[in-house]
């Protein structure tokens, strides 16, 4: 194994500015829920039930341990299913509240200040004397709101990783094959975790 290489987990919280960390995927949280014994580990070391001998003492340590491994499996699935679920939430809140709120704005912005430009430019009868005010505020304006554009696209396609990983895990450990299908309720739900959603695209 490389150590050089990152893990996921660490990657993604060390990518998210603290300003936008209430709206990530609860990564961690959901790794933690999958701590459970998998399929092949439930029997605790006791071997398939089949193997042991149901008149020993062995026997009723052996059952009483698969059914507390087994009871702790489906608590966490529970758990980890409403943490995924919190965490689509979380997703759905920043592209309202930072993508079709705050960049349209921006938007709205830098439209105005195009605006002011070209009336300048049409009161300068000179076209030599450039109108500094307005061009520089265009500029900056413009170029201020392709970084946003392009650090909320980055944000989307983090989380939208996250969520192909962590369901990797949820499934490996289960023993299910859940990935698919609910990747392609995601898909539907949060369309803007690959494209960017209306907003980005018209910006």
């Amino acid at each position: 194994c490389n150590k050089s290489i990152m893990k996921f987990g660490h990657h993604l919280s060390g990518s998210v500015t603290i300003e936008w960390r209430r709206f990530a995927v609860e990564y961690k949280a959901l790794k933690k829920e999958l701590k459970f014994p998998a399929e092949e580990e439930i029997s605790n070391g006791y071997g398939t039930i089949g193997e042991v001998d149901t008149e020993s003492d062995d026997a009723s340590g052996a059952f009483a341990q698969v059914f507390r491994n087994k009871r702790e499996k489906m608590r966490s699935i529970v758990r980890f299913n409403e943490i995924l679920e919190r965490s689509e939430g979380r997703v759905a809140n920043f592209y309202s509240e930072e993508c079709e709120n705050r960049l349209v704005r921006r938007v709205g912005a830098l439209r105005r200040w195009v605006c002011q430009l070209r009336v300048a430019f049409d009161i300068v009868s000179d076209t030599s004397a450039t109108p500094v005010g307005p061009y520089l505020s265009a500029l900056v304006s413009s170029r201020c709101l392709v970084r946003e554009v392009d650090a909320a696209a980055y944000f989307l396609s983090l989380n939208a990783t996250a969520f192909y990983k962590i369901l990797k895990k949820f499934d490996k450990r289960t023993g299910l094959s859940t990935r698919e299908g609910r990747m392609e309720d995601l898909a539907e739900s949060l369309p803007y975790l690959w494209d960017g959603g209306g907003v980005l695209a018209a910006v």
